[in-house]
């Protein structure tokens, strides 16, 4: 999976999400809220994971293909996803007057619109929702 990261450049916003969490906390969050978000990934993370050791499993060429095609729109929505979670946490660090509130709702439904490709949405969302609702 490493290689997967750095092929899709997240791991400097993977570093800064984790650094904004820090700041998160520092500010009175609540930790179970970043750690939702981090469930979330490792879930969608999982479900990558499974899709891809599927994909020699297919019969035909066309199994096969199918697959890894989409094996790999989880990796680009696996990138799209942290960029998005960042900027998220970016604004939840800003005082409220300050919050961008299009930007706010923009990337909670673009998120939302990620996740929902993937089987297990209904446990992602409900770890993700705590900290929807802080910002």
């Amino acid at each position: 999976m490493k290689t997967v990261l750095i092929d899709l450049q997240v791991i400097d916003p993977l570093q800064k999400l984790h650094e904004s969490y820090r700041k998160l906390r520092e500010s009175g969050c609540e930790k179970n809220v970043t750690k939702g978000l981090d469930d979330a990934l490792c879930i969608f993370v999982k479900n990558i994971k499974e899709a891809e050791s599927i994909v020699w499993s297919g019969r035909s060429p066309d199994q096969r293909k199918e697959y890894k095609m989409k094996a790999a729109k989880l990796n680009m929505n696996l990138k799209e996803i942290i960029l998005n979670l960042l900027a998220l946490v970016q604004q939840a660090l800003l005082s409220k007057e300050r919050r961008n509130s299009d930007l706010i709702l923009k990337v909670k439904t673009k998120l939302e619109k990620l996740f929902q490709i993937d089987n297990e949405y209904d446990q992602i969302i409900c770890r993700i929702k705590p900290f929807f609702e802080i910002v």
